[in-house]
Order: C-alpha cells, then sequence, then structure tokens
C-alpha cells in the first residue's frame, strides 16, 4: 500500500507539466498521469482515483468543462486550476463550479509547496487517507 498522494496533471504546456514532475515531492506525491487536453480527465481519474488534480483552464478542450464534467461524476474531487491568464471570471466560474483553488502561471517550487501543503491538510482533514491509497 502507498503512502504517496497520487495527483494528475492536465495541461497543454508540456513545460508546465515537465516543471511539475520535476518539482513534486517524490517523497510525498506520485504523479500518476499527464495528459494535453481535458477531454482525458474522466478516463485518467477513473483510473488513477487521485487525490488531487492539476487542471489547465485554457487549453483546446476546455479546462473549465472539464471540470464540470469531472464534479458531475466525482463532487469530491480536489482540483487546482491552473491558468496562465490572470482572469477573474474564469477564476471565478472554476471556484463556483467546485474547484479547491487556482494558481497562476508561471509558478515557481515555493508556491507549489504552499499549494499543495494546503490541499494535503485540507484532504487530510476532510478522509481517512488509508481509504484514499491504492496498493
Amino acid at each position: 500500500m502507498s503512502n504517496l498522494f497520487r495527483v494528475i496533471a492536465i495541461d497543454d504546456s508540456q513545460t508546465s507539466l515537465d516543471f511539475l514532475k520535476r518539482t513534486l515531492d517524490k517523497d510525498r506525491f506520485d504523479l500518476v498521469a499527464t495528459a494535453h487536453d481535458g477531454k482525458d480527465l474522466i478516463s485518467l481519474f477513473d483510473q488513477y482515483h487521485p487525490h488531487l488534480v492539476f487542471l489547465d483552464i485554457q487549453m483546446e478542450n476546455s479546462g473549465l468543462d472539464a471540470l464540470k464534467q469531472l464534479m458531475k461524476q466525482a463532487p469530491d474531487a480536489h482540483v487546482i486550476m491552473v491558468t496562465s491568464v490572470n482572469d477573474e471570471e474564469y477564476i471565478r466560474q472554476a471556484l463556483e463550479v467546485g474547484a479547491a483553488g487556482f494558481v497562476i502561471k508561471p509558478y515557481d517550487k515555493e508556491t507549489l509547496t504552499t499549494i499543495l501543503d494546503a490541499a494535503i491538510k485540507f484532504i487530510a482533514e476532510g478522509f481517512n487517507l488509508s481509504d484514499k491509497t491504492a496498493d
């Protein structure tokens, strides 16, 4: 049984995905899947049952649309929206739909660590983590 938090990242920027891969603390997180398109979110979520999803808002297939689909299927999912545009309307919509938070690109390791620490605390307070880990 793994004690790592499973993470999925969906972003049309390979640079952003590579940064996340390099920066995630390997002692706490397992980046189990990445994709470049929001249309892959539901199948990846069903396959990996992640603790946390990083989802780009603005992609060819909208991250906001993917978030809406996911929240219908898995309303307890923990999703951090990622955006390169500080657009309050997109952010407001994402939070209303069910996103747990957001981060504006480019972000650095310190910002990522702060976000992940807050997410872990939130998840740990809301769930028995042994129920969320997989073999």
